[in-house]
């Protein structure tokens, strides 16, 4: 399976490497804190894991997707048709979502087209009366259809949607695939983990010193302090101080629309608590 659409912070390039560590243990049950996309949970699945073994807790609105694939009561055939009304001139499908889908009802099928069009794939989150959009609270904004100027080393033009072609069929497969996984759109401090070696609970919060996301979570009083036996997993562009082990699991690369090349990016770390194994 593949994440629906780009978000940032999205573990999707290496989401099968956290799997791979969270299953050594052979839990009984994965946590999977702050999951957003679902990069993790859906690599957990592809790897053999059952749905119905999975915990995805999210507070923004991809708690409300989640919940809704794991119940099975995800719009599909409501998603399909708000797609089809997409303009077929790129150069106005700015216009579209911030017009028509982003005065719709703050619902999951029209936030997955709201965050497919988020420029930087900066998260996007409704705040009761409207949506926002990253740093500092912004209204929503798409992201406008871009073309290469003259000179630029990039050739092809950029959309509002990244490959809006291949929304529907994501969407698609992981409501099939995902469906039984437990999901809750709930601040992780209100949600009862169970603390216990056959457990494992993994966390992707926000990066430390980054306030573009509509909720946030303190991990060590929300999970170090409250967990003494489930093995506790975290990301962060760091190894965490008081972890029992950390790993590097990614190493992030930079370009530019100039086509600059890419440059040495932050890495991404895997910060373990051992729990019972301490």
């Amino acid at each position: 399976m593949k994440v629906i659409c780009g978000y940032a912070g999205s573990k999707s390039k290496f989401a099968d490497v956290i799997a791979a560590i969270l299953l050594r243990s052979s839990p009984q049950r994965v946590y999977d804190i702050c999951c957003a996309t679902g990069s993790v949970s859906m690599a957990l699945v592809d790897a053999g894991l059952s749905p119905d073994r999975i915990t995805m807790v999210d507070a923004g609105p991809w708690g409300w997707f989640w919940s809704q694939v794991g119940a099975g009561t995800f719009d599909l055939p409501a998603f399909r048709a708000l797609m089809t009304t997409m303009p077929a001139d790129p150069k106005k499908v700015a216009a579209w979502v911030e017009q028509d889908v982003a005065t719709m009802p703050p619902i999951a099928i029209s936030f997955l087209v709201l965050q497919a069009a988020s420029h930087g794939a900066t998260p996007v989150w409704h705040d009761g009366s409207g949506w926002r959009r990253g740093e500092g609270n912004r209204r929503y904004k798409a992201r406008g259809f871009w073309s290469p100027p003259p000179g630029s080393k990039e050739k092809n033009p950029r959309g509002t949607i990244f490959r809006p072609e291949e929304l529907v069929p994501r969407v698609e497969e992981i409501v099939v695939k995902m469906r039984g996984v437990n999901a809750r759109c709930a601040d992780a401090a209100t949600v009862d983990v169970d603390d216990a070696a056959s457990t494992a609970v993994y966390c992707d919060p926000q990066y430390e010193g980054i306030t573009s996301y509509g909720a946030t979570i303190d991990w060590n009083a929300v999970l170090v302090k409250r967990l003494h036996a489930a093995p506790l997993f975290i990301s962060e562009g760091r190894a965490l101080v008081g972890a029992d082990d950390a790993v590097c699991v990614y190493t992030r690369k930079r370009g530019g629309l100039n086509g600059d090349g890419a440059k040495e990016g932050a890495d991404e770390w895997l910060s373990t608590w051992r729990g019972a194994l301490r």
